[in-house]
């Protein structure tokens, strides 16, 4: 049986976290629940766990369409995702879960009763990746987008080309200063993979806003050829070899053919 571990953030947002780091955040308002990822596949279900958070309707979203993302479809009716991530539920196990998929789109609001949630488009790691934003507690679920602490994977196969992941984290950052009076260092980042922050190669290495603005500076520098490939054992895709890259608190790793 896999072993979860419910994180309490306050008094309305938490994490169920397995054992793998595969991250499931609840936010429970006055009205609706919101249920952002839906974890690693496993036979262990997930919902008596959300059920002793909250009896409330639930809305679900994915922040993506990768398969530690979307474990545990069958405990849900309908799901919201980008459709751009779509091509992931090809895999014969998970066809029979695209008729409960909803199309997420930019700038799209739930309403919680009290909390409304926003989703923002936030391509990169996938191009149907999306950022929640909740406004009155600060934080910012983002999935995989820019990693969990311990590097971003660009190696994957749905992977967008370094000058777009570039101009997504521009966009990305453009959005918070522009509808939002708080400081760009004062949002909380939750990534998809709660705890890993504590693998990094530095150390304790904590997602946040600076860890953003390096990761498009070290794409920057990747694309000018001036940061060292280091051969990384992280799972290969399209048959090549993966590298790991870092700069400053930033790191990724990434396939040469993403380079440009």
């Amino acid at each position: 049986m896999k072993k979860y571990d419910i994180i309490t953030f306050n008094d309305h947002v938490y994490c169920i976290n397995s054992e793998d780091l595969c991250s499931i955040y609840v936010i429970i308002g006055t009205n609706k629940a919101m249920v952002i990822d839906t974890g690693m596949p496993s036979n262990d279900k997930i919902m008596p766990l959300i059920r002793k958070l909250t009896d409330k309707e639930l809305i679900v979203c994915l922040t993506h369409g990768h398969y530690d993302h979307i474990g545990h479809l069958n405990e849900f009716d309908k799901v919201y995702m980008g459709m751009e991530d779509l091509p992931n539920f090809n895999n014969p196990k998970n066809k029979q879960y695209v008729n409960k998929l909803i199309s997420l789109h930019d700038e799209m609001i739930f309403d919680l009763g009290n909390l409304k949630i926003k989703a923002i488009k936030t391509p990169g790691h996938t191009p149907g990746s999306y950022t929640f934003i909740d406004y009155d507690d600060k934080y910012l679920f983002t999935g995989d987008e820019f990693g969990s602490g311990c590097g971003v994977w660009m190696q994957v196969f749905d992977a967008l080309p370094l000058s777009k992941y570039i101009e997504s984290i521009d966009n990305f950052i453009n959005y918070l200063k522009s509808n939002y009076d708080i400081d760009i260092n004062d949002w909380t980042y939750l990534g998809g993979h709660y705890g890993q922050e504590k693998t990094s190669r530095f150390g304790y290495n904590p997602l946040n806003a600076e860890m953003v603005l390096n990761l498009k500076e070290l794409s920057r520098l990747l694309l000018l050829d001036k940061v060292e490939l280091i051969p990384s054992d992280a799972m290969k895709f399209n048959n090549e070899q993966s590298y790991y890259v870092s700069y400053k608190n930033a790191e990724m790793v990434i396939r040469k053919s993403n380079i440009k």
